[in-house]
């Protein structure tokens, strides 16, 4: 047949190819099909979406943005539109615009699935009250949901509504005994006692379990109440049941993800800082990094108890505009960490102050918690010279035995294995102590055990390194109303002891890490 009889592509067809491609990932392809339809049909809302998904794909959402504001009126302010441009907005930094799409939804339009998407826009814009609200309307349309009463759950543990929280799971778990999500949240709301704990439950359950997932997270539960009631000699054996049941379920290449950290100590040497054109020296951001449970959101804290400063909580916007920056000014064949050697830093630091400016509000300085900013202490200081990097640090046993012991979904994918644990946190050292070498006295060190046993000469160390001059009461604990699941928070918890020396709780099953971090010359707390 003559391919010029051959019948060309419909609009259908090609919505269909080029939803196809974005899920497959292949987005040069789905640009191309996304660029033809809208070249024909610039103004139907399932080209522009689709053009949207594909920028937005790319690491772009300003371009993916532009896509939805060009729709008419009629079709950019439908719910699920409204929603997207939001998402849109959060990811870019517009976080005032966020909100106003966000509030812009008509709840009683919106159907189940875009009300629980916009309950969690709204708690990551701070506004927990709004986000309850969405669950409780989407709840009244569909009131069987297990899925949206775990989400109430969730969004009023995040509110510090512990009690509403905690009746909502109990609904949950008495529908679906095994539901993940309930089990690992009911435990972490509070402190059980040996009165009132769920301990047999837990049990059973990890008896009756033959699925990994279901074993995983009942193995944490269980050792989570253990270590409530003090019984850290059958607390770590569930812990540790449960790093062995989920690691089976997470798909985590040691090879490649500690290669790509030794690739940035390789590529970013004296030399190559020594070329880099950098961006302005203005203060401004301070960056907490270290390992996780090291006390970053402690510190991010006390800092932000500072008149002047603003907790702007985990953001990952830098790791976000490095990639984005890196993808364009480098050509595909070089390594990810030369690739972010050819970005112009000044701009990339430009556009992280722009995405930052609207969540830190009116205060001239603010704290970004990302932890895993770690790896790119050097990228900052090109970017932002005037930034401040404070490096927690904490006992290497304590910190080690923290991770394990916690469960982050779809997070933290080496801390399920003690080698690979042990692996990463030596790689950890290395990257700390390149930048240290390479950017002598721009990193502060501070140590989580003397933040607690000595708060005020430890905020004021870090104070005097930002610049900033030491406030009354800025380490006094606020009890009313704290809550400790949101990071961003300016309340402080009360400062104790209590998690100093706790690897001592894992007993001979610690012994093959400590002997492997011994062996590489990492120093213990005395």
């Amino acid at each position: 047949m003559n391919t010029s009889d051959q019948k060309a592509p419909d609009l259908q067809d090609l919505l269909i190819e080029g939803a196809q491609l974005v899920q497959a990932r292949r987005l040069q392809e789905a640009e191309v099909v996304a660029n033809q339809l809208l070249s024909e049909f610039p103004e139907r809302l399932d080209v522009r979406y689709l053009a949207s998904d594909v920028e937005s794909l790319r690491g772009d959402p300003f371009a993916a943005l532009q896509h939805l504001d060009a729709l008419a009126d009629d079709l950019g302010n439908s719910p699920k539109i409204l929603l997207r441009k939001a998402q849109l907005c959060l990811f870019d930094g517009q976080w005032q615009r966020a909100l106003t799409c966000a509030r812009a939804v008509d709840l009683l339009e919106a159907k189940e699935p875009e009300l629980a998407a916009l309950s969690e826009m709204f708690t990551q814009l701070g506004q927990g009250k709004e986000a309850r609200n969405c669950l409780l309307i989407a709840r009244d349309k569909n009131p069987e949901s297990q899925q949206l009463l775990y989400l109430l759950a969730v969004s009023e543990a995040q509110m510090g509504l512990t009690e509403e929280s905690e009746k909502h799971l109990e609904q949950l778990l008495e529908k679906s005994p095994t539901d993940v999500g309930a089990l690992h949240l009911r435990t972490q709301l509070r402190r059980w006692s040996k009165n009132e704990n769920h301990i047999q439950a837990l049990r059973n359950t990890v008896r009756k379990s033959v699925e990994p997932q279901i074993t995983a997270i009942a193995c944490y539960a269980l050792g989570k109440e253990f270590e409530d009631l003090g019984n850290y000699e059958e607390a770590f054996p569930a812990f540790d049941a449960g790093a062995q049941s989920y690691r089976k379920m997470v798909n985590y290449d040691q090879a490649t993800e500690l290669g790509a950290q030794q690739d940035i100590r390789d590529t970013f040497d004296a030399s190559r800082l020594a070329s880099l054109k950098l961006g302005g020296d203005e203060p401004g951001p301070i960056f907490v990094v270290g390992m996780p449970r090291a006390g970053i959101r402690l510190a991010e804290r006390v800092l932000a108890r500072h008149s002047a400063v603003t907790a702007a909580g985990e953001l990952g916007d830098f790791r976000r505009l490095l990639g984005v920056l890196a993808r364009d000014a480098a050509p595909a064949e070089v390594s990810d960490a030369e690739a972010t050697l050819a970005v112009d830093f000044a701009e990339l630091g430009r556009r992280y102050s722009n995405a930052v400016s609207e969540r830190a509000g009116d205060t001239p300085r603010f704290v970004d918690c990302t932890s895993h900013n770690f790896l790119y202490c050097g990228h900052i200081l090109a970017a932002l010279p005037g930034a401040r990097i404070i490096h927690m640090q904490r006992d290497p046993l304590d910190t080690c035995y923290s991770v394990f012991k916690t469960l982050i979904f779809g997070a933290h994918s080496y801390s399920y294995d003690l080698e690979e644990l042990a692996s990463y946190y030596l790689s950890y050292r290395a990257q700390m102590e390149h930048w240290h070498a390479l950017f002598t006295g721009k990193i502060l060190d501070v140590s989580y055990e003397a933040l607690v046993t000595d708060p005020e000469v430890e905020a004021r160390r870090m104070l005097s390194f930002c610049d900033l001059e030491f406030e009354e009461g800025m380490t006094q604990p606020s009890v009313e109303g704290l809550n400790p699941m949101l990071s961003a928070s300016k309340e402080l918890p009360p400062l104790h002891t209590e998690s100093i020396g706790v690897a001592a709780r894992a007993g001979a099953g610690f012994d093959g890490l400590r002997e492997r971090l011994q062996s590489a010359g990492i120093v213990f707390r005395a």
